[in-house]
């Protein structure tokens, strides 16, 4: 699915199967990632050896590639100060916005999966393959307010191809595309 607009945009999929009808429709924010009058990519940059602090940087879609496979993220960094740490969950930081990202995405073995919510709420975070089976739960439990989760995901045994991250809160659905290469 692509999108010619960042923001807000609604996805509506209905099934029909042997007389019965479902549909289901979520928002997906797709968030606004060019710079540089629309020729360049808003990349959040991680500085090898300081990991705490990112920097937003605007690059060359050539540059894309490296940045993506030493860790950086397509999208502005998100700010915050530094929280302590539990249940082994890396880099918790205090939002202003719920979040909800990969990387790095496309990815061969593994990628990190972060999100966040405003409200403290139960959280679950699915992998679906194309078919809209679920491959895997990675996160099913109560998530605290403003606190960065980063769930790594391990493509282990599955095929190259598109799957979808979705994350369920109290403040809606959310949708993220994850690419597997092999």
């Amino acid at each position: 699915m692509v999108f010619n607009n960042s923001g807000l945009n609604e996805v509506t999929l209905t099934v029909e199967r042997f007389g019965c009808t479902a549909t289901y429709t979520v928002t997906i924010d797709v968030p606004d990632i060019f710079c540089g009058n629309g020729k360049k990519i808003l990349v959040c940059h991680i500085p090898p050896g300081n990991p705490e602090n990112p920097q937003t940087i605007c690059i060359s879609p050539e540059a894309l590639p490296a940045h993506l496979a030493h860790g950086d993220c397509v999208g502005a960094c998100i700010s915050g100060k530094k929280l302590n740490n539990s249940n082994n969950e890396k880099n918790a930081n205090v939002l202003s916005e719920d979040v909800f990202i990969a990387y790095p995405n496309p990815f061969s073995a593994n990628t990190v999966i972060s999100f966040s919510t405003s409200a403290e709420s139960l959280a679950k975070l699915y992998i679906y393959d194309y078919t809209g089976r679920i491959v895997t739960t990675l996160f099913d439990k109560k998530a605290a307010a403003d606190k960065l989760y980063n769930i790594e995901f391990n493509s282990g045994g599955l095929p190259e191809g598109i799957y979808l991250g979705v994350l369920q809160t109290i403040n809606g659905t959310k949708v993220i595309k994850l690419s597997v290469t092999k």
